[in-house]
């Protein structure tokens, strides 16, 4: 999420277990926080097996850091989107698969 994102979701901390964290990037995509945040969310993000993000940050997230930093392959879970998901947003290297509920 974007720090403006994370305050108007002010009850997100409330719902988020120690098991995961939140990653919160700028417009580039790039880790934003203090050393000990960006610390926490840099190895968390090697190692996520399955990443949440909004649709409307997607290009944001593939652009910067946070998807240059996972080292494994990921089931990425997108919501709140109006956005078309596919080839056009995701990197050339990555193998899509897009699957929509209604």
């Amino acid at each position: 999420v974007t720090q403006d994102w994370l305050n108007f979701h002010s009850s997100l901390h409330t719902v988020v277990d120690s098991a995961h964290v939140i990653v919160v990037i700028d417009e580039l995509g790039n880790i934003t926080g203090d050393r000990d945040a960006r610390t926490r969310t840099f190895r968390a993000l090697a190692e996520a097996r399955t990443i949440f993000c909004y649709t409307h940050l997607l290009e944001s997230f593939f652009m910067g850091q946070a998807f240059a930093t996972s080292r494994h392959s990921f089931v990425l879970i997108t919501h709140n989107g109006d956005d078309h998901i596919g080839a056009a947003i995701a990197p050339s290297s990555t193998h899509t698969h897009t699957h929509t509920h209604t």
